[in-house]
C-alpha cells in the first residue's frame, strides 16, 4: 500500500546481470568470502533467471500506476494519485 505521491523504493537484481557482475555484487554484501561463488551460481540459477531486467523493470511498475523519472544515476518510482 502506497500513499499517493509516495515513494517507492524497488531492490531487484538485474535479470541480465553476468556472472561477474553478480559476484562483484555479493563483495558489497556480508555473504562470506568463502561461499560467495557457491551463492553466485546457486542465485543465478533461482533469482537471476527470473528476474526483470533493468529495461523491464519499469514496465512493470507503471502498469501498476507508478511513474518512473531519474534523479542522477537512478531510477526512481512515484506513485500517481488515486482518482
Amino acid at each position: 500500500m502506497l500513499r499517493p505521491v509516495g515513494n517507492l523504493v524497488v531492490i531487484e537484481l538485474d535479470g541480465a546481470a553476468s556472472v561477474e557482475e553478480f559476484y562483484s555484487f555479493t563483495s558489497l554484501t556480508r555473504i562470506p568470502p568463502g561461499v560467495r561463488s557457491a551463492y553466485v551460481h546457486f542465485a543465478m540459477r533461482t533469482v537471476a533467471s527470473v528476474a526483470p531486467t533493468a529495461d523491464q523493470l519499469p514496465e512493470l511498475v507503471t502498469r501498476k500506476g507508478v511513474s518512473p523519472w531519474r534523479s542522477g544515476g537512478w531510477r526512481i518510482y512515484r506513485s500517481r494519485p488515486s482518482r
